[in-house]
């Protein structure tokens, strides 16, 4: 995970590595919940059922994300934080990768870019 300082809309940006260890990690917290060693090759799906539980983290912060782009895209189009998410800055990049950005995640969790996801916003 991305954890930016300043005034940034970014401050969590998550990449396939991210969710990885989330996930890993709540599975190695419900296995000492219940007592179960790695050596005793019990399953992820049973324990999940063992605990009933079948959200994820990820899905969480997915919903967590949605909900806050839905309410910044009906923000009236002269508010910082509108401005901000969807600005562009001038001037050259400095070399290598292109970092990952907030609405990164948005579009490739609903398959639209982020400018027609705000013009599909049927609530406004």
């Amino acid at each position: 995970m991305t954890l930016k300082p300043g005034f940034s809309v970014t401050p969590l940006t998550i990449k396939k590595e991210d969710e990885r260890r989330l996930l890993a990690f709540k599975m190695r917290c419900y296995r000492n919940l219940l007592s179960i060693r790695w050596h005793q090759k019990v399953t992820n799906d049973s324990i999940k059922q063992q605990l009933n539980k079948q959200k994820t983290i990820i899905s969480t912060i997915r919903h967590k994300k949605l909900t806050l782009f839905e309410h910044i895209c009906r923000m009236p189009d002269n508010r910082l934080l509108k401005s901000e998410l969807f600005g562009s800055m001038e001037g050259v990049r400095c070399r290598g990768r292109q970092p990952k950005l907030w609405l990164d995640n948005i579009t490739e969790w609903t398959g639209l870019k982020c400018r027609r996801c705000c013009e599909n916003d049927t609530r406004s």
